[in-house]
């Protein structure tokens, strides 16, 4: 069950389904508001084959009791674009919504 999994496992259970990425890292951890409370937001780094090219990336992904759910937000996108992506989904954790 997903309850009993750390972000480190949630994210090789990703890499085991996707072929294409590999050297994945943990870089650190910080505090993020999402769903109304500060929650931990993990950030990863790794390489994804994208059309024949290595692209690097950064994995954000938090995992969190929300009421009677386990809540995984995730996002992945190119270091190249860490500026705005990484904006873009700490923007899209923070105004994510979910019943209790």
């Amino acid at each position: 069950p997903i309850k009993d999994w750390s972000t480190e496992k949630i994210v090789k259970q990703l890499q085991n389904r996707y072929e294409g990425m590999s050297d994945v890292q943990k870089e650190s951890e910080g505090s993020h508001e999402i769903l109304g409370s500060s929650r931990t937001v993990a950030k990863f780094s790794a390489t994804m084959t994208y059309n024949g090219n290595d692209v690097p990336v950064f994995i954000l992904i938090a995992k969190f009791n929300h009421g009677s759910d386990f809540v995984v937000p995730m996002g992945v996108f190119p270091q190249e674009k860490e500026d705005q992506e990484g904006a873009n989904v700490r923007t899209l954790m923070s105004n994510m919504s979910h019943p209790e």
